[in-house]
C-alpha cells in the first residue's frame, strides 16, 4: 500500500479491478488522524448498502434502455411498412446504438413531408441522441471505488469515469453535464430521464403506426387498386 499527500491507494486482484478500478481513503480533511479513525476494510464487498445501490441503479438504466430500442424499433418497422421480420432483420443487425438511431431517423425521413419530419420527429430525436451520451458513458468506461468515513461508519463512494487511456484523445464528453464522473445520483436521473423517453416514443410509434394503417387504407381502397 502507498499513500501520497493522505491519499492511500492499494493494488486490487483481478476480479476487483472488474468492478472498481480505483478507489482512495480518505481519513480526515487533514494529514493529522482523528481521534477515533474508522477501520476501512480495503475489500471490496458487493453487499455493501453503497454497492447494492450503485449497481442497482445502473442495471436499471442498462435495462431502461432495452425498451427505448423497442420503441424506436416499432417506429422504425411503422415508417419502413415491411414485414414484421424484415424490418427486425435489418433494425435488429445493427448492433451500435448510433447505427440503429440513423436508420430509424432515414425511416421517418422518407415517410413523412420534411416539414413533419421537422416538427415532430427531430426534438423527440435530438433528446434521444442527448441521454445517449450519457449510455455510452457507463457502458464502456469503468467504476471507481472511493472509502470514506461518514458519522463513525465507512461509506463508500461509487462512480464510473473516464477511462484514463482515452484521455489522450481530448474528447468532449457530454453525457457527463459538465462533471467529472457520474455517481449514484446522476444514474437515479438518468434513469428517470430514460423512463420518460421511453413512454414519448411508444407514443410517437403510435402515431405512426396509426399514420401506417391510414396510408395501407387509402391505398387498399384507391379505384386503382385491384382489392379495392
Amino acid at each position: 500500500m502507498r499513500g501520497v499527500g493522505g491519499v492511500f491507494t492499494a493494488a486490487l486482484s483481478e476480479a476487483m479491478k472488474r468492478r472498481c478500478a480505483s478507489f482512495s481513503l480518505y481519513w480526515s480533511d487533514s494529514f493529522a488522524m482523528p481521534d477515533d479513525p474508522v477501520v476501512l476494510k480495503v475489500q471490496f464487498d458487493p453487499n455493501a448498502p453503497e454497492a447494492v445501490e450503485f449497481y442497482r441503479w445502473l442495471g436499471m438504466c442498462v435495462g431502461a434502455w432495452a425498451f427505448v430500442d423497442r420503441r424506436l424499433y416499432q417506429i422504425f418497422h411503422h415508417a419502413t411498412g415491411f414485414e414484421q421480420k424484415q424490418s427486425a432483420f435489418i433494425f435488429y443487425r445493427n448492433r451500435a446504438f448510433n447505427q440503429r438511431l440513423r436508420i430509424v431517423d432515414d425511416a421517418v425521413k422518407m415517410a413523412w413531408l420534411a416539414e413533419r419530419h421537422e416538427n415532430e420527429w427531430k426534438p423527440l430525436l435530438k433528446k434521444t441522441e442527448d441521454l445517449s451520451h450519457t449510455r455510452n458513458i457507463f457502458a464502456h468506461h469503468p467504476t471507481m471505488r472511493q472509502l470514506t468515513a461518514k458519522d463513525g461508519k465507512q461509506h463508500d463512494i461509487y462512480s464510473i469515469y473516464i477511462e484514463t487511456y482515452e484521455k489522450v484523445l481530448n474528447n468532449d464528453y457530454p453525457g457527463l453535464r459538465g462533471k467529472t464522473a457520474l455517481f449514484v445520483e446522476d444514474l437515479r436521473q438518468h434513469d428517470r430521464e430514460v423512463g420518460q423517453l421511453e413512454i414519448e416514443l411508444e407514443n410517437f410509434a403510435w402515431i405512426m403506426g396509426s399514420w401506417r394503417a391510414e396510408q395501407k387504407g387509402a391505398a387498399q381502397s384507391s379505384p386503382q387498386n385491384p382489392l379495392g
